[in-house]
């Protein structure tokens, strides 16, 4: 299974006929998605297995999915992962079942390499438990291998995944196609494709080896070498790979993993009975060699469980109860007797007997078998079976769910991704991984990353840069510096950056911005011209070449300041752009007065003539009484008449007494 999580997964978030909501991925196979859920009744996490939808349009596949359900809601049983439903809704097909936070032994094994044989024994002890109550509900489990074997946190030991389990009364024919993990698969479902109870127990023989070993006994570059080898090949033992494993180690593994049922224990109660004599004798506590916790629960079986029937042309006994082998014993002092049906003679009398008689007449029959299903299992495999090779097609450009529905319907489990992307619009496809054109299995997982549209990024300080700087540093940003910019009189220096905008608004440093926006720069001109002192044409035709208007017609009389020169300068605001007007005051000079003729009038008319010409004025000579002023004569005036003073200034007037 893998364990990656999909991005925007369809079926998080959703609820299943109103009750279990999906709350997050926790793993695929190549038969469906298991997630973590909410069962909303009963207010429990559990965990919901949903087909993939490939195989959902599939009646077989359904069919299979659902006699999963139904047979391994049958059990309950403290080693088995429990089912507690199963439905469909809107087009998902799915199972609910106890939500076990663990680890599987496969997780261990990559970890540690392999184990010791008390660690072994101890996690084979209470799945040969939940096995039996399998068995004695009248299910097999057809795929026993290290990822289905689950050590919880709390230190239980779960049998998972029924996916490939049958009612024991209802055998796979030979000509339909071999199912399972080919590496863990007894003799007779390779050659015959039927499976009893003593084909799961072939597969934990197979489990323990690789357990103490570190790796499965037959290895192989394809499904159909390694299928060879389970039906030809002699099983090595344990200790071939490691001497100082014990013996009793090896009859464990020789006997469960007999070429022939009947040679192998009968059920897996007798074979876990074994199992707890060889713990007994091995050197070392078994009790502190591991943190796993064997099962002590009774097995409870909800329905009566079916005979446990055999195929008609088996030699066999034909129910599991009643199958005719014996189990080992072990000698007085606690050490084990050898497990193994060839260190016994009398066994191997019967043995002899038997495989003469039936080696000659039958050896080319299930050879013939053998090849047929090899044939049958090899096509499937590489047709339309997970060995099939597929083109992934290029889906750049596409929407995600029609990416994801041309994927799917090649027979490819799917998983999504986002990436920002400043080229690919939002929810369009960027690429996918593995790449289009790439040769992948059937079944294997194509991931779609799709766009979510330009990232954000934070504006950089660029405020009082040059310019050039300041583009670059937007550049590398993310953002799109406008070929145009704005300018500005300010007191920065000219080619200053001194203000940034977006879309017609003012953008501020550290202000968030989607990657790929245009960027104006407003840029200083520097500070507006000072014409103060510059005479009005000069003051007029400095602003002009700086871009600006000037307006002189407001004047006023300076007595510091000459005649025709700017006394001062308006700007209009903080913010001057080219082709403002500039007020300019320009002075006048000095004001001043002429000095009019008063000579021949009297003091008092003298007097209001001077006042009204702003002047002040003075009588020469004594005091004048106010009753005499007006027959007093003006005779002459100092200034004299006619000169020009500042107004204000004073005119002195002589007199002469009639």
């Amino acid at each position: 299974m893998t364990q990656q999580p999909p991005a925007h997964d369809p079926a998080v978030g959703r609820v299943l006929d109103g009750r279990y909501r999906v709350d997050a991925f926790i793993a695929a196979g190549g038969m469906a998605a298991v997630y973590r859920a909410t069962d909303l009744r009963l207010r429990r996490t559990v965990a919901v297995k949903i087909m993939h939808a490939h195989l959902a349009s599939d009646q077989a596949f359904r069919d299979r999915f659902l006699r999963e359900a139904v047979a391994a809601a049958r059990l309950s049983h403290p080693n088995v992962v429990n089912v507690y439903d199963q439905g469909h809704d809107a087009g998902l097909w799915y199972l609910v079942m106890e939500y076990v936070p663990s680890i599987t032994v496969r997780d261990l094994l990559r970890r540690h390499g392999r184990l010791s044989p008390v660690q072994a024994l101890s996690i084979l002890d209470p799945a040969l438990s939940g096995l039996q109550a399998a068995h004695s509900a009248g299910i097999i489990h057809r795929d026993l291998k290290p990822e289905n074997i689950l050590l919880a946190d709390d230190g239980r030991i779960k049998l998972a995944d029924f996916g490939l389990a049958r009612a024991i009364s209802q055998h796979t024919a030979p000509s339909q196609s071999l199912i399972g993990s080919v590496a863990y698969m007894s003799p007779e479902l390779i050659s015959r494709g039927n499976a009893d109870a003593r084909s799961d127990i072939y597969s934990m023989g197979i489990i323990l080896y690789e357990m103490v070993v570190g790796h499965r006994p037959f290895r192989g570059s394809d499904p159909v070498q390694i299928a060879l080898q389970h039906a030809n090949e002699p099983m090595p033992l344990p200790s071939a790979s490691d001497p100082n494993l014990h013996t009793e180690v090896d009859e464990l593994v020789e006997w469960s993993t007999q070429k022939r049922p009947e040679d192998r224990p009968r059920s897996a109660a007798i074979l876990r009975e074994q199992v707890h004599d060889v713990r007994a004798a091995l050197p070392g506590d078994a009790t502190t060699d591991t943190s796993v916790q064997p099962a002590n629960t009774a097995t409870r079986i909800l329905p009566t469980a079916p005979t446990v029937a055999l195929p008609e042309n088996s030699t066999a006994t034909q129910a599991l109860a009643s199958s005719p082998v014996a189990a080992p014993g072990v000698l007085e002092h606690g050490a084990p007797r050898s497990l193994s049906p060839r260190t016994d003679p009398a066994v191997q009398r019967l043995q002899r007997v038997t495989r003469t008689r039936g080696r000659r007449g039958g050896l080319l029959f299930i050879t013939v078998l053998l090849l047929a299903a090899l044939a049958a299992g090899t096509g499937w495999y590489f047709g339309t079976g997970p060995g099939g090779m597929i083109t992934i097609p290029d889906v750049v450009s596409s929407a995600e769910q029609d990416a994801v529905d041309d994927l799917n319907a090649l027979g490819f489990v799917t998983t999504t991704s986002s990436e920002s992307s400043l080229d690919v619009p939002a929810g369009s496809v960027i690429r996918t991984d593995p790449t289009a054109g790439t040769q992948a299995y059937r079944g294997s997982t194509v991931t779609v990353i799709t766009s979510s549209g330009p990232a954000e990024a934070t504006m950089p300080s660029v405020i009082g840069a040059q310019t050039d700087l300041a583009r670059q540093a937007l550049e590398e940003a993310g953002f799109v510096p406008a070929e145009e910019t704005t300018t500005e009189f300010s007191s920065y220096d000219a080619d200053t950056v001194i203000g940034l905008s977006a879309d017609g608004a003012a953008v501020s440093e550290g202000d968030s911005l989607l990657q790929g926006t245009t960027v104006t720069l407003t840029v200083s001109l520097g500070p507006v011209p000072d014409v103060v002192g510059q005479t009005e044409q000069d003051a007029v035709a400095t602003l002009e070449a700086a871009g600006l208007s000037a307006d002189t017609s407001a004047q006023e009389f300076s007595d510091t300041v000459d005649a025709g020169v700017v006394i001062s300068q308006d700007n209009g605001g903080d913010t001057v752009v080219p082709g403002d007007t500039i007020s300019l005051t320009v002075s006048k000079g000095p004001d001043l007065v002429e000095v009019p003729d008063v000579s021949g009038m009297s003091v008092t008319d003298a007097t209001a003539t001077l006042q009204e010409a702003d002047f002040v004025v003075a009588i020469d000579n004594d005091w004048i009484p106010d009753l005499l002023q007006s027959t007093i004569t003006v005779t002459s005036t100092d200034p004299a008449a006619g000169q020009s003073l500042k107004r204000g200034s004073t005119v002195t007037l002589y007199w002469l007494s009639n």
